[in-house]
């Protein structure tokens, strides 16, 4: 099902949080990445309140709020919730493996570091079965 978010970055956090794969990311964590070239301040602590509140009315929406797992100061999703191409790459699926053709999360700067995990693990997972 599609979901469709009211707040760009309540959706680029998601989408960071999954990357995460279920590690906690605290607040300072998630403003520096959501915002990188801006100061933590009061405006940006109070847009990321906003980017979480509209995080948790849009998977509510979608019944899935027990994705989110909210701790003091930081944030998770709870990964065995997920199903998702990312996840099964990682667990070593080889049909998600071949299928990966070199782009993630090309929308934002964050996802240029898993992009070269995820190429290194194909270029393993080829040399391994040639």
């Amino acid at each position: 099902k599609i979901v469709r978010f009211h707040n760009s970055r309540s959706k680029e956090f998601l989408a960071y949080l999954i990357d995460r794969r279920g590690c906690a990311v605290t607040n300072k964590q998630a403003i520096s990445i959501l915002w990188e070239d801006r100061p933590d301040d009061n405006t940006t602590g109070s847009l990321f309140r906003i980017a979480v509140a509209d995080l948790r009315k849009t998977l509510k929406e979608v019944h899935a709020e027990n994705l989110l797992v909210d701790k003091r100061n930081s944030r998770s999703v709870d990964p065995s919730l997920i199903d998702c191409d990312y996840y099964h790459f990682l667990d070593g699926d080889p049909a998600s493996i071949t299928a990966f053709l070199g782009e993630y999360m090309m929308n934002y700067s964050w996802g240029e570091f898993t992009t070269a995990s995820l190429a290194a693990i194909k270029e393993k997972f080829t040399k391994k079965r040639l």
